[in-house]
């Protein structure tokens, strides 16, 4: 663009957004800049579902029996924490953010500057914690540093940090260093212990450690 001397074929995210529209093939850039309340480009359609519905009785089911003997056998003998990982790690959402998407925008990040472990009045009390501090999360994998927020919202034994934080954010155009916000918990979560069922990484109920870092 600058040898040509026409800046308006330079990349920017812009070029990314008119490709993946012509690759669509559903409408173009002209037609998604000046439709400012959204475009209408097929009706709706109905009771699809139901074409791809494959049981004998045609309907969805919401507890198989394979998902019932594994929740019984759960209840029946329900896991302990270790005295080296008393504590199971849940994850939480915010109402300034979707998953990872907004903390970069400036009114976000006036309001919420990184995540947080929120952790129970009576374990933060064992333990010499206060909201404000830094404590160091480790699991079987991992471990990370973030700080506290003590709260009768979690119950006993357990500790919630907000996912959707620690990606680095990349200027496109200037030269200035990627921003970075908050941790990511998941680094915590093993991704060689699948869940049976969904075969993805157990985001919730890892077996974690909780302590006060007194360096910072």
């Amino acid at each position: 663009a600058k040898l040509l001397k026409k800046p308006a074929i330079a990349f920017s995210p812009m070029t990314i957004e008119k490709q993946m529209l012509k690759q669509n093939g559903q409408l173009d850039w002209k037609q998604l800049t000046e439709s400012a309340h959204g475009f209408i480009y097929k009706d709706k359609q109905y009771n699809q579902i139901r074409s791809i519905i494959n049981t004998p009785d045609d309907k969805v089911h919401i507890a198989p029996s394979e998902l019932i003997l594994e929740l019984q056998s759960r209840l029946e003998t329900p896991r302990k924490p270790s005295s080296d990982y008393p504590f199971y790690l849940i994850g939480k959402r915010s109402l300034n953010m979707m998953n990872s998407w907004h903390f970069d925008l400036p009114n976000v990040r006036r309001r919420v500057q990184t995540n947080d472990c929120e952790i129970n009045v009576d374990d933060a009390h064992a333990l010499d914690i206060q909201t404000g501090d830094t404590v160091r999360v480790r699991s079987e994998v991992n471990h990370i540093e973030l700080p506290v927020e003590v709260t009768d919202k979690v119950p006993q034994g357990v500790i919630a940090i907000q996912h959707g934080w620690g990606s680095r954010v990349f200027d496109p155009t200037g030269k200035e260093s990627p921003w970075q916000a908050g941790v990511n918990r998941n680094l915590l979560v093993s991704d060689q212990t699948l869940d049976p069922f969904s075969g993805i990484p157990k985001l919730n109920s890892t077996a974690v450690s909780v302590e006060k870092v007194t360096n910072k």
